[in-house]
């Protein structure tokens, strides 16, 4: 039998897996699970569609994680490719809450306005397709993460989820830091999918950060959990995105110096140094094709465009629709800014 959860990084203190949702039909949006190392506690980084919630059930199963070891689905934004399941998720699990940015809260309890605005883009059968339905959650089962919160994920205290405001991509944008507190000096950190050899844990104790779709895409590795290429980052602009707040997003990644990326779009990234300035000049890049001081390309012209800045190995289908999105919000962008 295949497996569905791939282990993408491992301690002495927890595990974390990879679990590809298959939203919208396609390996399209990684979902993660987070566990202590003995999996008396759990919880998921973003869900994906209600469609996928079977193969995320599956997926604990797999693990011999209990389902009522998970005590949080951390939900880094409420766009539908990454929140929309999260009703029929925490459905089956009896003990976890979500936890969500403030803006967002709202939105998850009454998700009517989120899937009006989805259904008016893509309409009503591609919605109800790829995504299924979006039902509302009990107010009692969300929590409103604050900036710098921490959630405790067991019961030694060691291990922790930081959350972070990061409203670039969108105002209900927040950023997830696994750190691991108290271990003591050559703690390692071992990547199976990566790398037969371990690395420490880094002098800041981050072991990982989920950046939802707050840094960026990562092309070249789409689809893959093996060794890697280098990575070509691509920020994801939708509408409304906020350029500085972004820019301040990547930069609050980079001062945490994390063991590693564990991105939705497309999988794990070991850390280096340079990426933020690799995010930073590709949006540079994306924002000089609609200058302000002419109209705006046309859809297709800007797919092109941003076509030509990717290697021939990472096109693909998937990319060339995560794209027509970019483009429309770089439109969007381009409208908002030259009206002032």
């Amino acid at each position: 039998m295949t497996e569905i959860a791939a282990l993408v990084q491992e301690s002495d203190f927890h595990s974390i897996w990879m679990v590809d949702s298959m939203t919208e039909g396609k390996e399209k949006v990684s979902v993660y699970i987070v566990a202590t190392h003995d999996k008396s506690s759990a919880a998921f980084v973003d869900v994906g569609s209600a469609l996928g919630v079977p193969r995320l059930m599956s997926a604990l199963q797999e693990l011999s994680i209990a389902p009522t070891a998970v005590r949080w689905i951390f939900l880094t934004h409420i766009h539908c490719d990454h929140f929309a399941g999260a009703w029929a998720l925490l459905e089956n699990l009896p003990n976890a809450t979500i936890a969500v940015h403030p803006a967002g809260a709202y939105h998850v309890q009454d998700p009517s306005l989120i899937s009006a605005a989805y259904v008016g883009l893509v309409g009503e059968d591609r919605f109800r397709k790829h995504y299924g339905s979006v039902r509302p959650v009990p107010a009692e089962r969300i929590h409103a993460a604050l900036n710098d919160e921490q959630f405790a994920l067991g019961a030694d205290g060691r291990l922790s989820m930081r959350a972070m405001h990061s409203p670039g991509h969108a105002p209900h944008h927040t950023h997830y830091a696994l750190t691991v507190t108290g271990a003591p000096v050559g703690t390692e950190l071992r990547h199976p999918v990566l790398t037969p050899t371990a690395g420490p844990l880094p002098p800041t104790g981050v072991a990982a950060v989920f950046p939802g779709d707050g840094f960026a895409a990562c092309y070249q590795n789409m689809h893959k959990v093996g060794p890697r290429a280098a990575p070509v980052f691509f920020p994801q602009i939708t509408t409304p995105f906020d350029v500085g707040a972004f820019r301040a997003g990547v930069d609050m990644v980079g001062r945490l110096e994390p063991a590693a990326l564990l991105l939705p779009h497309y999988g794990m990234v070991p850390w280096q140094a340079d990426h933020p300035a690799k995010v930073h000049k590709t949006l540079d890049r994306l924002l000089a094709l609609v200058p302000l001081t002419d109209p705006a390309p046309d859809v297709q012209d800007l797919q092109m465009e941003m076509l030509c800045m990717v290697p021939a190995a990472a096109r693909s289908e998937t990319l060339m629709e995560d794209f027509e999105v970019v483009a429309h919000g770089l439109q969007a962008w381009h409208a908002q800014n030259k009206r002032k």
